[in-house]
């Protein structure tokens, strides 16, 4: 569905609540973790922008990201993630490796002022470095938008 005006305040509104909300409920009983809860990142390619992820605990997260396309749109989205570790060995190393995968949501402007709303489902590799202040990841990100036209698109 195409969204305008104050409907579109309302819609974004309510998921930045919805997010902030259960990053809250789920940090409340959080134990510490060994390496640093917030990571900072870019995301290279179409769409380019800016990546952060909050670590709850040592196996789940929400991450978020705000891209920019070069189809003159912008993209807030956001995820819950469970990291499992014990899927990949990482041989000869103390690095970690873990598969992650989680349910999320997304926001897309157009420069026409079109707003769409959408949900998603991530799955990725991320390799976590012990002696280094950053890691790595690869992931594939299906989503469905809620517009005028049902469309299923891979990122």
């Amino acid at each position: 569905m195409l969204l305008r005006g104050k409907m579109k305040k309302v819609a974004m509104a309510l998921l930045v609540l919805a997010l902030l909300c259960g990053a809250a409920a789920a940090a409340k009983d959080a134990p510490a973790i060994s390496f640093s809860k917030i990571g900072v990142g870019i995301i290279l390619g179409d769409p380019i922008g800016f990546s952060g992820k909050f670590w709850l605990n040592d196996e789940n997260a929400v991450d978020a990201a705000f891209t920019f396309f070069s189809s003159a749109k912008l993209q807030l989205q956001a995820d819950y993630v469970w990291h499992k570790y014990n899927l990949i060995e990482a041989k000869g190393t103390t690095d970690r490796i873990a598969v992650y995968y989680g349910p999320g949501a997304l926001v897309r402007i157009a420069l026409d002022d079109s707003f769409v709303i959408g949900g998603r489902g991530t799955i990725g590799i991320t390799c976590i470095f012990k002696n280094a202040p950053f890691d790595t990841f690869i992931e594939l990100s299906p989503s469905l938008f809620f517009t005028a036209a049902f469309q299923l698109t891979l990122l």
